[in-house]
């Protein structure tokens, strides 16, 4: 059973041109598929391992480059598959201070 934490949903920004690791729990074994496409519908990038005997897996993306099309992620591994719809990339930055700032 593919299982991600709650980070990898729909809706997300992430850093561009960067590589986006994705970790999550599969059945043991279990070839793990990723990929990433735009609004044409074919890949960007993509990626594939196998879960370990505890089903963890790790695999990386390349990210584009910040604009407003929106892209799609789809992780797969045997039956089941986790869509994340609506992702954009950009700039993230984490910022503290006053509020007077």
């Amino acid at each position: 059973m593919l299982k991600l934490p709650s980070v990898f949903t729909g809706g997300a920004l992430y850093q561009q041109n960067a590589m986006l690791t994705i970790h999550g729990t599969a059945d043991a074994g279990a070839v793990v598929d990723a990929e990433l496409t735009g609004s044409a519908a074919h890949p960007f990038s993509a990626a594939r391992t196998t879960a370990d005997t505890d089903g963890s897996f790790t695999l990386s993306l390349l990210c584009p480059a910040a604009s407003m099309e929106t892209w799609k992620i789809t992780v797969s591994a045997g039956e089941d598959t986790h869509v994340m719809d609506d992702i954009l990339f950009g700039d993230l930055w984490l910022a503290s201070g006053q509020s007077n700032m």
